[in-house]
């Protein structure tokens, strides 16, 4: 599924507007409970990096059942810099990332993202590997990124992985997060230096010497027995 089916579906979403801009893409959420922004920045075809800002208890999640039986979308790979997200992905699996974690997905969100801390701000990779095949196969060449290999690797059966990132990486991680701060033309190249060379080929050793701490999942029964504030890492 590419960026702009998922942007589509999002403004279709009550109190979800988009303010589009030359170099990117924002959505923009204002609720009487909160508000909130994920802006995209293409860098790449079949790769789009968003900046993620929530001040709101939830986010309700775009709904792809029109799109027919599709269980799968992009690969995404998110990073959450402050706060906590939750959610129930569409195979039934309950997910949360917080504060340093790296996530691996190609899975949705089946209603909403919740935020326990309602405070919320991360990094978000879209990676469509249809795209990247057919338009950008010198990135994954170049730079020596097997993206169907992460996908089989550590998302089998549909899973997510989720794990802590070493000091390293999370260094490269804050910096691609404070080019937020350097106008937008500017940074462009930057981010996709940072997107491509630090973050996703030191990611195959990261997940791997991570491997380890990635534990199970919870269904929809299993959280609905869950007391709050009281949910297992993995």
């Amino acid at each position: 599924m590419k960026i702009d089916e998922i942007i589509k579906k999002s403004i279709e979403i009550p109190g979800i507007s988009i303010k589009r801009g030359e170099f990117s893409a924002e959505l923009i959420l204002k609720e009487r409970d909160g508000k909130g922004s994920m802006t995209f920045f293409p860098l790449f075809p079949g790769v789009t990096l968003a900046y993620i800002f929530v001040n709101s208890p939830a986010w309700t999640a775009p709904d792809f059942h029109d799109n027919g039986s599709m269980e799968t979308g992009p690969l995404l790979l998110n990073y959450c810099v402050t706060g906590r997200c939750e959610l129930i992905l569409n195979n039934g699996n309950f997910v949360y990332v917080k504060d340093g974690e790296i996530s691996l997905t190609e899975r949705f969100a089946r209603q909403q993202y919740v935020y326990p801390r309602r405070i919320y701000e991360g990094i978000e990779f879209f990676v469509d590997m249809d795209t990247v095949n057919a338009q950008s196969s010198w990135v994954e060449a170049e730079f020596d990124i097997d993206f169907h290999r992460l996908r089989d690797l550590y998302c089998p059966d549909g899973g997510t992985y989720i794990a802590s990132v070493t000091t390293e990486i999370e260094e490269v991680l804050k910096k691609l997060w404070s080019l937020l701060n350097i106008s937008v033309p500017l940074a462009i190249p930057q981010m996709k230096i940072y997107t491509l060379v630090p973050v996703f080929t030191a990611s195959k050793s990261e997940m791997k010497y991570h491997h380890s701490q990635s534990c199970t999942f919870f269904n929809r029964t299993q959280v609905d027995m869950q007391t709050c504030g009281k949910n297992h890492h993995f």
